[in-house]
């Protein structure tokens, strides 16, 4: 049986790319992607809104919810940004912040025909960006309170204009 192997540029299947299908033309392919202005641009415009969007929702959660999150262990955002367990009034806050960024990206990447597992698994990967961003910015704020809290240059304001080593 043939699997689609939606990885290749010209949307064959593995056993084409096993007989070198598609590979003659891959040229042009990469024209196409080069040579017509910026489309550079237009290829990183959605996953950049995405990204910053994902950022927002991250700085919005830490910065209104700090305290508890600080005091609280990673577990506390997991289920907040997942909506499960018996959530607190806090909690259910930032599920409710969670929920509409999901279908704002859904609706960005315009997918359609997903099938339900397909759904999850974006809906998942959202998911574990966000938790992964709120719990980087959480563990920055527990070292710097930690380390030199009093410290005019480590102004929890500071938090917002962070930015990982590289982007994905």
């Amino acid at each position: 049986m043939k699997f689609p192997y939606t990885g290749l540029p010209f949307g064959g299947t593995i056993e084409q790319e096993k007989k070198g299908a598609g590979k003659k033309g891959d040229m042009g392919l990469l024209r196409r992607f080069f040579n017509k202005g910026d489309k550079t641009e237009q290829i990183t415009q959605i996953g950049r809104l995405v990204g910053e969007r994902i950022n927002e929702l991250a700085l919005s959660i830490y910065q209104k919810h700090r305290a508890t999150l600080l005091a609280k262990p990673a577990s506390h955002i997991v289920d907040a940004v997942w909506g499960t367990g018996r959530l607190s009034p806090e909690q259910k806050v930032i599920h409710n912040q969670v929920l509409p960024v999901i279908r704002e990206i859904h609706e960005a990447l315009d997918l359609t025909d997903l099938t339900p597992a397909q759904e999850y698994a974006l809906a998942y990967l959202v998911r574990d960006l966000i938790i992964s961003k709120v719990s980087c910015r959480v563990q920055a704020g527990k070292s710097m309170e930690r380390d030199t809290w009093q410290s005019p240059e480590n102004d929890p304001a500071q938090l917002s204009s962070m930015e990982p080593l590289g982007n994905a």
